[in-house]
């Protein structure tokens, strides 16, 4: 095989953005089981995401605008799917694809989550994709932190007053789809905060948002961001608490 666009180099980041689509399609089904979804969209998402997967072992996105246009607006609806998983069910997403391995031993990621408490980690093992993996992130006062790629970290979180501030310095993505959205919590509703794409080099500079802080039960409310880039997606959770507290 002498086709340079098939060598090894060239071809495990396809598996691996092949597999982040295949995962994206397995959560839109999963999410319309559990009602979060309309059959009509997620039909049509998961049939779109399923031949993304399979078009990335055969062709390269980078450096072909028309594929990094179709990448986009895909980025952009399964977005839409995980601002209606963390407005229903909060920011746990990892128990719709736990199968694709199992969650190796905890250990401390040595720095702190950003509300200040420790913060650990543990990676999946044996996954079912070549060359792809899982985190788990888990923090000591906020539970679970939230998942994403293997090597790719967790957006940063401050709150301060009735500010939220995001920041994400992980990846050389362009754009990035964005959900921020306030949990539900006992009789309160979720708020959804934001919900767009997002210039790369905007987001690591900081996005700051207005949070309605009589909606919200201190202690037990919880701010959910979720990004959607490059064929793949994370999800972080933090308690809504000052940071100088």
């Amino acid at each position: 095989m002498n086709n340079p666009s098939f060598s090894a180099a060239s071809l495990i980041p396809r598996l691996q953005k092949a597999a982040g689509r295949t995962l994206q399609s397995v959560i839109v089904r999963n999410a319309q089981i559990d009602g979060y979804v309309t059959p009509e969209i997620a039909i049509s998402l998961a049939q779109d995401l399923d031949a993304a997967a399979q078009s990335l072992l055969h062709e390269e996105i980078s450096g072909n605008e028309s594929l990094c246009l179709e990448a986009n607006i895909l980025n952009d609806r399964f977005c839409d799917v995980l601002a209606a998983i963390c407005s229903s069910r909060g920011g746990y997403v990892y128990p719709y694809i736990s199968g694709i391995g199992y969650d190796g031993s905890e250990r401390s990621y040595g720095s702190l989550h950003s509300c200040g408490a420790a913060l650990f980690v543990t990676d999946t093992k044996q996954s079912i994709f070549a060359h792809y993996g899982r985190r788990l992130w888990l923090c000591a006062r906020c539970g679970m932190a939230g998942e994403s790629p293997l090597a790719i970290p967790l957006p940063v979180i401050s709150i301060t007053h009735n500010k939220a501030q995001i920041e994400y310095h992980g990846g050389s993505f362009s754009s990035i789809s964005v959900a921020v959205v306030i949990e539900p919590v006992g009789c309160f509703h979720a708020q959804v905060l934001l919900r767009a794409r997002v210039d790369a080099i905007q987001i690591s500079k900081g996005i700051e948002l207005d949070i309605n802080r009589d909606l919200l039960v201190r202690g037990l409310s919880v701010i959910a961001v979720a990004m959607s880039f490059d064929c793949d997606f994370l999800v972080a959770r933090q308690q809504i608490r000052p940071n100088r507290d």
